[in-house]
């Protein structure tokens, strides 16, 4: 297997399940910072360290090799279980638990237990052949701690090698791309969710802090050959939180203000993923067509087929579209926009097919019906011809909003795109003074007056150029796909070489830039899994979704 060799600063640590320990590998010291309100650091302490060699990096099993004052010191980090971790280190380190706060101690040698701002924490320390720990948090730790220094560790090692060895790499992915690809994939394993007996992709972060609902059910569609009964159980999963308006929140869980309604792409994803399924068609068709409704009726405010994201609140205008910081939200204002009719007319379309699938017969001649008149909205009103581009609409003044965004592609995406008028932007998607950077496709014109490399205002998303390679393969365009996966592909690549982490965004040109992206103008800071206002460092979104772009290349469908 071919392991990454950078440290990776930053990197996640976690156990995919809910209630998992949750953390980032530290950079200038050799521990593991878990995101708790303990605010607790497993350390291992070896006095002044030269040089790191990193054998494995992975979301829950890193080791390597220290050279420090004690001389070399070989480690190891293991996520065994939800809350539990088994830590190995040769005998000239020490490991250590630090707190932000202050924290009781009681126990002896072998067992400590720890209680800091009402969470509990435990060590169990052995000295065979070296030193190793059992580290767990939560009721019962103390016990947890000691059962895992006493398990035979080779069993959990060898599991953990054969998971991730055993993984057949697409066409094209070998050399420096393997370990990325391995990395991102670990990466998106470690983010889904569980509530319950159910699982999902999370979205924006692991360890179900947060499902962003859109992220989620686009990474269930892209990963679905690799993840199939998770794919399903994804966008099952998501269904039952449409409520009695149609309304999808944008955020499941996890506190973010002005959560907003998640984009009308739940009947598209669950009819790609399990729209053969009567069955399961027929168990949600009322919910998924609540929600495609609610959009029809409550967001088309001149009543002319075109669809309008909300402004948004003070914090986030424009969340509903997950561009919050995109200058086309700047004034903002209400706008008909192309990204929301795309995805209108997608699940529309899906929602006729559904329809037919169960003889819902007096749906299908409406769904056909709107999808056409959606379709026509889009290209009549918001399309220009001089500029060869689609852009938002004002609902108010009705005048075009020319800030060219990612979101003038979304047509392609959402397969409505004439011929004619793809082969324009395809053009654009290749102009470097507007689209065509180094790194991706960026999510704002470069030429464009409030291009930045800041989140939505320039910055290279992976979800968005999947969304756009998804769309140029359904129309034909395959090669033009292949492009934009492979600079996307390096930006990541190069990025993992510098630093060790996939980005939440990239640089459109500049691989040394990605250190400070901003985010929200924020400015780079101090890496959080809490962190709301920096660029994520090993964000299992971007991850899968690198995943996705590669597996709809390597499938001949």
């Amino acid at each position: 297997m071919n392991y990454p060799v950078v440290s990776g600063a930053d990197a996640l640590f976690t156990y995919g399940s809910d209630g998992a320990v949750a953390g980032r590998l530290c950079g200038d010291r050799i521990g593991i910072r878990f995101e708790t309100a303990m605010g607790c650091t497993l350390v291992l302490h070896m006095g002044s360290i030269y040089k790191i060699e990193y054998e494995c990096v992975l979301p829950d099993w890193i080791s390597g090799k220290a050279y420090c004052q004690r001389g070399e010191v070989e480690f190891e980090i293991i996520a065994m279980a939800p809350q539990e971790v088994y830590v190995s280190a040769s005998e000239n380190a020490e490991i250590r638990l630090m707190f932000d706060g202050d924290a009781v101690c009681e126990g002896g040698k072998e067992v400590r237990t720890y209680i800091c701002n009402g969470e509990t924490a435990a060590l169990c320390i052995s000295k065979k052949d070296g030193i190793s720990v059992g580290f767990s948090m939560g009721f019962g730790c103390a016990e947890k701690a000691r059962d895992i220094v006493s398990q035979d560790i080779k069993i959990r090692r060898e599991a953990l090698r054969r998971r991730y060895s055993s993984v057949a790499l697409p066409r094209g992915i070998s050399g420096r791309y393997e370990q990325v690809y391995r990395r991102c994939l670990a990466l998106a394993e470690g983010s889904i969710s569980t509530d319950g007996d159910r699982k999902a992709f999370a979205g924006r972060t692991a360890h179900g802090l947060c499902i962003n609902s859109r992220q989620s059910m686009l990474a269930a569609v892209g990963l679905k050959k690799l993840f199939p009964e998770l794919a399903l159980s994804t966008v099952m999963y998501l269904v039952d939180f449409i409520d009695e308006k149609g309304i999808l929140p944008a955020n499941i869980s996890g506190g973010f203000p002005d959560g907003g309604c998640a984009a009308p792409l739940l009947p598209w994803a669950f009819c790609e993923i399990a729209g053969d399924s009567k069955s399961a068609v027929k168990q949600c068709y009322e919910a998924l067509r609540r929600h495609v409704m609610y959009f029809i009726s409550e967001r088309d405010m001149n009543k002319n087929s075109l669809y309008h994201w909300l402004a948004g609140g003070k914090h986030n205008p424009g969340i509903d579209s997950g561009m919050e910081n995109s200058p086309r939200f700047d004034e903002n204002v209400i706008v008909d926009a192309p990204d929301l009719g795309a995805y209108l007319y997608m699940s529309i379309d899906a929602m006729c097919r559904m329809s037919k699938l169960i003889n819902e017969n007096n749906d299908v001649l409406y769904w056909n019906v709107m999808a056409e008149r959606v379709r026509l909205g889009v290209n009549d009103f918001l399309f220009d011809e001089a500029d060869k581009f689609y852009y938002d609409r004002g609902v108010i003044g009705k005048k075009l909003n020319k800030i060219k965004t990612v979101a003038g592609f979304m047509p392609v995406f959402g397969g409505i795109c004439p011929p004619v008028r793809l082969n324009g932007l395809i053009e654009c998607m290749s102009d470097k003074n507007t689209f065509g950077a180094k790194f991706g496709i960026p999510s704002a014109a470069r030429n464009g007056k409030t291009y930045i490399s800041d989140m939505y205002r320039g910055a290279v998303y992976f979800e968005e150029n999947y969304k756009i390679a998804y769309g140029l393969c359904k129309a034909g365009k395959r090669d033009k796909a292949a492009e934009i996966v492979s600079r996307c592909l390096e930006a990541a690549c190069r990025g993992y070489e510098t630093a060790g982490v996939i980005y939440e965004y990239y640089s459109p040109a500049s691989t040394a830039d990605n250190a400070c992206q901003k985010r929200n103008g924020s400015g780079g800071g101090s890496m959080s899994l809490y962190g709301y206002n920096t660029c994520r460092r090993d964000c299992p979104v971007s991850a899968a979704f690198l995943v996705a772009m590669i597996e709809l290349l390597s499938n001949e469908d």
